[in-house]
Formats: structure tokens, C-alpha cells, sequence
């Protein structure tokens, strides 16, 4: 049997996430306690990140305000297997 290790995390944690450019591997931090404000395209080569990525931004930054609001009754982990 192989022990695994598992890194997990809260959602009430995350400050930031990292919108990674598919064509070029450039990275873009965004905030998650503030509006995004950003163009929608790669920083480095002006791929567009098209509407779908903005969307999932939205959910991901709506999921965490809420999970930090009811925090005193849940809280969401993800795990992530390292191998």
C-alpha cells in the first residue's frame, strides 16, 4: 500500500487565485477581497482568457465571501493529493 499525502486547504483561506495562460504558462494574481477589474486577456501575450474564465473567477470569489461569512457553522476544505 502507498502512503499518500494530502495537502488540504480552506476555502476561507484563499486570498488570491492565479489565472495561468494555457498558450504562453503566464500567470495573473488576482484578489479575491476586491472587484476584478483586469482586461480578460494574458498579461504576457494578449490571448483572450474568454468569458468562461471570468465567470469561474466570479463563482470562485462569490463562494469565498460567503464561506467566510458563515464560517462559524462550516467550512469548505479541498484536497489536493500530492504525487
Amino acid at each position: 500500500m502507498t502512503a499518500l499525502k494530502i495537502n488540504r486547504f480552506s476555502l476561507s483561506e484563499i486570498e488570491s487565485v492565479t489565472i495561468r495562460c494555457k498558450k504562453c504558462g503566464a500567470g495573473h494574481i488576482v484578489k479575491l477581497d476586491g472587484e476584478y477589474y483586469g482586461s480578460g486577456v494574458c498579461p504576457s501575450c494578449a490571448m483572450p482568457f474568454g468569458e468562461i474564465a471570468m465567470k469561474t473567477f466570479g463563482h470562485i470569489q462569490k463562494a469565498s465571501h460567503e464561506s467566510r461569512a458563515g464560517n462559524e457553522r462550516f467550512e469548505i476544505e479541498f484536497d489536493i493529493e500530492e504525487k
